[in-house]
């Protein structure tokens, strides 16, 4: 691998690159190569070629103090090399790499290409939000909503008000805080001859905050494997996302 200088096909390789990601910005210079085969492995009839190419720790150090520099990213900040060939086409790591990462666990880009062809390629700094999941649940309870014209029953409320502060239990000698529980008719029954009507608890679906807010970066925890609290809760069953103003089911 060979680099190469002022050409119209390192001209093209390098308005690849720059036009291959909006999020991202450069931090190390993009350098222009092109691989040198046999005469008989370069007949582009013939032949494509391959080459990994991953960021050893000296290019990382470089884009870090740079990002630093122009203050583009976090202390999590991670990196990505890109590359683009002079046909357009334009590769990218799998994942992004950070200094943290030893060298055996960097993914490398795969580059393809026909013999001989330029490629343009640099480090650039890739964004890494940092974000927070708060898990609500769609919790049926009784409906205490009444009106004046609901069949209702007298429950004790031992409501304290949440926030694990425990429940406001009954104590001897004193009368018990109560509200009602509206009921539903359901049917009637016979009972020695004489018919009754027969009532349900009336339910309704609340939006109930289940567990304590957790905060992600986007690259340790990039998917809903990550922070799906309930993905192994036999009981639950995922109903929605929502990010912002959107909802997703």
């Amino acid at each position: 691998m060979e680099p190469v200088g002022e050409s119209d096909e390192t001209a093209k390789a390098m308005d690849a690159l720059e036009k291959s990601s909006e999020e991202s910005q450069t931090l190390t210079e993009p350098k222009a190569y092109q691989i040198t085969l046999t005469e008989e492995e370069a007949d582009p009839s013939l032949y494509t070629f391959s080459a990994e190419l991953a960021p050893k720790p000296a290019l990382l150090m470089e884009a870090d103090s740079k990002a630093k520099e122009m203050e583009v990213q976090d202390p999590e900040g991670y990196f990505m090399l890109e590359a683009a060939l002079s046909d357009g086409g334009v590769m990218e790591q799998p994942e992004p790499v950070s200094l943290s990462l030893d060298a055996g666990d960097v993914i490398p880009l795969t580059l393809t290409a026909q013999a001989g062809q330029v490629f343009a390629t640099r480090t650039a700094s890739m964004p890494n939000p940092k974000y927070t999941v708060s898990y609500y649940v769609n919790m049926t309870t009784a409906d205490t909503s009444s009106s004046g014209s609901d069949q209702t029953l007298a429950i004790i409320n031992t409501d304290n008000g949440g926030q694990n502060k425990g429940g406001n239990n009954p104590v001897n000698g004193k009368t018990p805080a109560t509200k009602n529980m509206v009921l539903k008719k359901d049917g009637t029954t016979s009972i020695g001859g004489r018919t009754f009507n027969q009532y349900l608890p009336k339910t309704k679906t609340v939006r109930t905050k289940y567990y304590n807010d957790n905060s992600f970066n986007y690259y340790e925890a990039p998917n809903l494997s990550y922070m799906n609290k309930l993905v192994n809760n036999p009981d639950f069953t995922l109903a929605s996302v929502k990010i912002g103003n959107k909802t997703y089911s």
